[in-house]
């Protein structure tokens, strides 16, 4: 198996160019640069659908999905708040958080949010 070559961004669109713009078929051009013609013509559809911003490299992000990565890192980040803030009110509810009277002798308490509340308090 032969192994698959990179090219860069410039070589790329320089290819494309040259594909519109030569009297050459398109094997003529993939076999004179030493790229499959598959190759070719994909590099072609992505010229057509993305224009300038086409082949952005590795790591680089194409704008409409640079805001895509944005928006889940941020749910990302809402999602694991919220399960901490989860996890302490859970944990809040199993402690004594109650206050009462023990001259009152009322012990029918009130829970509000995780806190518990004597009902003579309320």
């Amino acid at each position: 198996m032969k192994n698959q070559e990179k090219y860069n961004r410039e070589f790329k669109i320089n290819t494309v160019k040259l594909s519109r713009e030569s009297s050459k078929s398109m094997s003529e051009i993939a076999h004179d640069l030493g790229v499959a013609k598959s190759t070719l013509y994909a590099w072609i559809q992505e010229y057509k659908e993305h224009g300038e911003d086409s082949f952005p490299g590795s790591g680089i992000l194409k704008p409409c999905n640079e805001e895509l990565y944005r928006l889940k890192k941020q749910l990302a980040d809402v999602t694991m708040e919220r399960d901490i803030l989860k996890k302490a009110v859970v944990d809040s509810t199993n402690q004594c958080n109650t206050s009462s009277s023990l001259s009152a002798g009322d012990k029918n308490f009130k829970v509000f949010l995780g806190l518990s509340f004597n009902s003579l308090a309320i």
